[in-house]
Order: structure tokens, then sequence, then C-alpha cells
């Protein structure tokens, strides 16, 4: 069967535009030219700083095909490429595109960038790899780890579940074995059995790393997907009930929702809305409201009791909490939907800061984008931003950018695989570029042409 080439190292090409290598190395060192399908993400993606840089990398899948010779017998080499590509997180500016590898088709299925240390990022190729977060380049595979450490040998499988990043590279060797590889020297050190990895890293004299840089969370993109329908900003309440429930005075926490008033370190807070999403077609509205503990909840006090804002059972005593006063808030439209506050796929969204406050997520009315709500302290709304997209499959949260990945329907003829893009919006003012708050740039992963044969 055919060749698995290597193509980091001399395939980083540093951007101001311009594409990605478009080229194979024989058994033999020959040139082979390709022709490159569109590229297509392959998640998760990795927001790192280098250098004080706002850097976003995105690892892609591309097709290739071998451009027949003349005079060329047998069918033409088909696989598929992976490249790095490197962007300017807040302008999502191209820094540089990086062919790394070719493989057979499929080989690649469970290609993933596992995280960024020391201007080293481990990714996962069907095997375990280095490659540069400046340029992309070729660091390190798994035959050139094993070179530097013949401990190694035979201990770096071609298997995904066999790594993972904490305070450095871990890999589980079988058994109780773990490794602990530097990304700064490559050296590997062995995990006594039960001991955490950064606890070896403490033990070595100046083995001492900079922060690591993890992939962001992502998701398939679903109707609600990073979206939390209620949350707090101190004592007060927000909330999406759907558009035609009664908000009443008062309300109780739903039954078993969390923990109470003053609860400990790492108890969720007691919610007021059920956590099941709205039904198809339905619309929510903004309502804000204030939070307060009461005394007792006595069963005749006038708590709403039925429909979603159930009175709790187990909120009497003297640390039950309660919503109080509840009213809407206006929002443009005035019902929303599919709308919930954004997270980074955790369950308490996103809150900014000056001023405090939060994103709210809906779709659009038109079905086809979303639109983007910062909200203020009092829920109003700050700006409003439409993005690119109709399904938001990760979010990479920063100071003053936020980066999303989404998907929208392809609007090309037939039914081709929906349409990748990535988008940056300004969280302020002043941004990188002077953009104003609200200002969203944006990237069409396939929106390049496949390649005509070329050589670089």
């Amino acid at each position: 069967m055919r060749r698995r080439s290597l193509l980091i190292g001399t395939g980083a090409v540093l951007l101001g535009g311009g594409a990605a290598a478009a080229m194979l190395f024989g058994g033999e060192g020959e040139e082979v030219p390709v022709r490159l399908g569109p590229p297509v993400l392959a998640l998760p993606l990795l927001r790192i700083t280098l250098g004080g840089e706002d850097r976003l990398l995105v690892l892609l899948r591309r097709r290739e095909e071998e451009v027949p010779r003349a005079l060329s017998f047998g069918a033409p080499w088909r696989g598929e490429r992976l490249e790095l590509r490197g962007f300017e997180a807040a302008t999502l500016r191209p820094l540089f595109a990086a062919p790394l590898v070719s493989g057979r088709l499929g080989e690649f299925a469970q290609a993933e960038l596992l995280g960024e240390q020391a201007a080293t990022v481990w990714l996962y190729a069907g095997g375990i790899g280095a490659v540069s977060a400046v340029d992309g380049r070729r660091l390190a595979d798994a035959a050139g780890l094993e070179a530097r450490n013949p401990a190694l040998a035979g201990v770096l499988r071609d298997q995904r579940a066999l790594y993972r990043v904490e305070d450095a590279l871990v890999v589980n060797a079988g058994g109780a074995r773990r490794w602990r590889i530097d990304p700064r020297n490559f050296q590997a050190r062995g995990i006594p059995v039960g001991t955490a990895a950064a606890a070896v890293a403490a033990t070595a004299a100046g083995s001492a790393l900079p922060p690591r840089h993890l992939p962001a969370a992502y998701g398939a993109g679903g109707a609600t997907a990073f979206r939390v329908a209620e949350a707090r900003l101190g004592a007060t309440w927000f909330g999406l009930p759907a558009a035609e429930e009664a908000m009443p005075p008062v309300l109780a926490a739903l039954p078993g929702s969390g923990g109470s008033v003053g609860g400990g370190a790492g108890t969720p807070p007691p919610r007021f809305i059920a956590a099941a999403p709205p039904a198809k077609g339905s619309r929510q509205r903004l309502w804000r409201g204030a939070l307060r503990a009461a005394a007792a909840v006595a069963a005749d006090d006038g708590i709403a009791a039925a429909g979603p804002f159930r009175k709790s059972p187990d909120s009497r005593g003297p640390t039950a909490e309660q919503l109080a006063d509840p009213v809407p808030v206006a929002t443009e439209p005035a019902t929303l939907w599919l709308a919930g506050l954004l997270t980074a796929g955790t369950a308490e969204p996103l809150r900014l800061a000056d001023p405090p406050g939060f994103l709210l997520l809906h779709r659009a009315e038109s079905g086809a984008a979303m639109r983007l709500l910062r909200l203020g302290p009092d829920g109003a709304t700050l700006w409003g931003a439409t993005l690119p997209f109709s399904e938001l499959v990760s979010v990479l949260p920063g100071e003053a950018t936020l980066v999303l990945a989404g998907r929208r329907p392809s609007r090309g003829p037939g039914t081709p695989a929906p349409e990748e893009i990535l988008a940056a919006v300004a969280l302020r003012d002043g941004g990188t570029g002077g953009a104003r708050a609200g200002t969203v740039r944006a990237w069409s992963i396939g929106a390049e042409a496949p390649s005509s044969p070329a050589a670089v």
C-alpha cells in the first residue's frame, strides 16, 4: 500500500496570504503533485497565548488525490491529509498553514489537538506527535520520542486513549505504568503508582512548566448547545422561561435542584426553571428577579406550586432560597427562540466584567443565523451581534474577544456538507484593530476552492 508521508518540517507556509503546500514526497524523495479538497474542521480548537499574542490553532482534514502522470499505470493515490493553521484570535488573520501528515482515507478519524505548553502543541494523528505553536513545524513524533527515551520503546502505541495533557503530556503505558514527557526537551520520567504527574514535576529540579492551554469543549451543534436557561449575578437572578408562563411574585427553588443559601463550595445553586429544553417552536422571555433567604416556607404562604415554578418541599428551613419580584426585561425581539445564557460547555454561563453581565444567545428570526446579546448588570441589552451560522459547535472565551465555531447549511448545489465558520466577536470597544464591541469577523473554513495541481 502507498505511503504515509510526514510533511511537517518542510511544509509550513507563513501567511500574509497564500495556501498550504500541495505536495507529497514519494518513497525516493520525488515530488508528487496532488489535488486537495476543501478543508474540514477536526475539532477541538485550541486557543493559546504565545509571547503575549492571542492565537487560535485549528486542525483541518483535506482529501487529496495524486495527479496521474503521463503514461502512468494503476490507480492514483487517494487519501487525506492533516493541516495545522494558526490565526490571530481577535481578527482571525491567518498566521501560518502547516501540512502535517498524509494517510489513507479514514486514518485520521481520531485526529485532534491535545494541548499546548512551552510553545509545543501535542496532537494525535494516528499516533502521538508534537509541533511548534509558532509555525506548525515538526518537533517530534513517536519514533523521535522513543529514540530520545529508550525506556519508551513499545510504549507509544497508536491508541488515542493512551495520551492526556495534565501538567505535561502523560502517557498511560498500561497497567499502573505512566510516563510524563516534558514539552521543552521531550525527556520522559516515570510516574510512580498513585502519584500525580504534577508531583513528579515538583521533584525534578528546574522542571516547573509554564501554564498549559487545553482544547475547547465542542459538541454536535444541538438546538440549545452551549446555553443555560438561568443564572445569577450576585443577588440578582436572570432566567428564560417559556414566553407564555406567568411568573408569580414569589417562587421557591425546584426540588433537588441544588444547595441552599450559603451552601459549600462546589455546590450548585438552586434552580427555578426546569432544565428540560424548550418545546419545538416555543419562545422564551427574559426575566430578572431578586434572590433572598427565607426563614421558612409554609404550605399556605402564597408561593407558586404549579407549572414549572413549583413549591419545593425541601426548601424549608432557615437557609431556604426564594426568588422574589420577577419582572420581564426588554429584548429585541420581545420573545426569543432557542435562547439561553452562553456557556463554554460548562454548567455556569460566561460572566463578563466592566460592566458585569452575561451573553445571551438565541436563534435569529430567519432561522439561518444566531444573535448574541450583551447583557448588563440589570439585564439591559448593551449591544447585539448577528453570527454567521445557525448551529454552534464550540466556544473559546477571551478577555476582549470571543471566538466561536459554528455551521450553517451549505449554499452550494446538491446536498454538500454544512459550511463551517469561525467567528471572532469583539467584547469591548477598542480591541485589536480598534473594533467596536459587537463587531464580528468571520472565516469560512471551506470557502477555499479545491486546489489545482501545485508544487511548493
